[in-house]
Order: structure tokens, then sequence, then C-alpha cells
């Protein structure tokens, strides 16, 4: 199978041509991504996680942290495991496509990342909501402040056209 179409998907399966020299990424639970240096084994399946932010994974994902990701990434309390990003020269030299996702495979990822999206937009208006609840009260409190701030704002203009007009 080619490497020529340019878009992968989700469950796109690649497997290694030969052993190469890889920067591995790895996710923490605080904003923070670490990263390490590994060569993966030729031969090694990997499987394409995200159509958008196309990252890859090892199809025996457990079997093979323990040999490529650094023991000081894996301890940390914070690890939440780790993952791949291939330039198309990579892809090109040295990753072989050897199976696409099934239709069912393709079908629960988009039920999968429109439930996401839904749950997002959902969190997003939820936000907007609070904040409108919090924020009115403050809006009410400084009503009087904004409304003085206007009425001397508007005083200054005047003077200075009644000003402009005796001149």
């Amino acid at each position: 199978m080619s490497n020529n179409s340019k878009t992968f998907l989700f469950g796109d399966r690649f497997k290694a041509k030969q052993d190469f020299k890889a920067d591995g990424l790895t996710k923490f639970s605080a904003p923070y991504t670490g990263g390490f240096e590994c060569i993966i084994p030729a031969e090694t399946i990997l499987v394409v996680k995200h159509d958008q932010f196309i990252h890859f994974v090892p199809e025996k994902y457990k079997e093979l942290e323990k040999i490529l990701v650094p023991t000081t990434e894996r301890y940390n309390l914070k690890y939440g495991g780790y993952y791949f990003l291939f330039s198309n020269e990579d892809i090109n030299s040295n990753l072989e496509l050897i199976s696409r996702a099934t239709p069912k495979e393709r079908k629960i990822y988009e039920i999968k990342q429109k439930i996401y999206n839904s749950v997002l937009s959902e969190i997003f208006i939820v936000a907007i909501g609070v904040m409108l609840f919090l924020a009115t009260p403050l809006l009410l409190l400084m009503e009087p402040f904004i409304t003085s701030y206007k009425k001397r704002k508007l005083e200054k203009m005047i003077r200075e056209e009644q000003r402009n007009e005796s001149i």
C-alpha cells in the first residue's frame, strides 16, 4: 500500500520499514509535555490516533512503553502516556501504510468526536453562563461608578463645546 495519500485518518496503520530514530512526546496531567529520543524498531506497527492532530502510537502500546519511554518520564507522578509525531519525510522514508481504518472504526471515531465536541460546547456554554451569573452582580455594583464617570465625561464635553461656541 502506498503512502502517497497525504490524508491519514484515525485507525490507519503503518509498519516501520527499519529501525529509525524518533522523537517521542509524553503527556502529563498538567499543561506540559515532555519529550524523549528513541529508536522505533523495524516492524513496529504504528496507528494514527486522531484525524486533525495526527499522532501515532504503537499498536503494542504497553509492551513498547517500557522499551521506548525513559523511566524518568514513566515514573513521573503526572505521566499520562506517550505518542509520536512524524514529518511527511519520516512517513515516506520510514513507514509503510499497511491498512486503512475500517468503515466501522471510522464511524465509531466520528461518533466519539461528535460526543466530545458536543460536551466541549456544553462546557463552554455553561462556563459563559457562570461567568455572566458572576459578572452581573459585579456590574450592578459598579453601575453607579460607571454612570458617574459617563456623567462627568458628558459634562466635560458640554463645557468644551460651550467654550468653543463662545470663541
